[in-house]
């Protein structure tokens, strides 16, 4: 089974089901302009994927690879269990995990948010002091419905 038609399965089977399916499609297209949209998964070796881990850690945050690397991992396993493909060795997913940074945990102090009251529209005051409070993205917020909330 090709890297190309194991995603693509994956995508139709699993992931479109998924509310990330945009995020997994984007990331299939990393993976199989990384590594090759014709690799049989069964020539996969590891040394291969530290290779393409490699290349992309230059270019993206290790979380961004570390998705990435998971996706394939998912890829694989379902490959070799429930569509019995032959997918060789199986990788050593465990080894190609990189190491992220502790994320940093940022908070207003009463001034800045002072100061970010004082600059925002009067009609936005609502919505950025329930993102405040809540740690919603404000994104999130914007887009909120009650059928969202439980």
């Amino acid at each position: 089974m090709t890297l190309d038609r194991a995603l693509g399965r994956f995508f139709g089977e699993v992931a479109q089901h998924q509310r990330s399916s945009e995020t997994t499609f984007y990331q299939s297209a990393k993976l199989e302009g990384g590594l090759g949209a014709g690799t049989l998964l069964s020539n996969l070796t590891d040394d291969e994927l530290a290779g393409y881990i490699s290349r992309r850690r230059g270019e993206v945050a290790e979380s961004s690879v570390n998705r990435k690397t998971q996706l394939l991992k998912r890829v694989f396993y379902r490959a070799g269990t429930v569509w019995k493909a032959d997918i060789g060795d199986m990788p050593n997913w465990r080894e190609h995990i990189l190491r992220e940074p502790a994320g940093r945990v940022r908070e207003l102090t009463d001034d800045e948010e002072g100061r970010l009251f004082d600059a925002l529209r009067a009609d936005f005051h609502p919505l950025v002091a329930f993102a405040l409070v809540s740690g919603v993205r404000l994104a999130n917020a914007r887009t909120l419905t009650w059928a969202k909330v439980n």
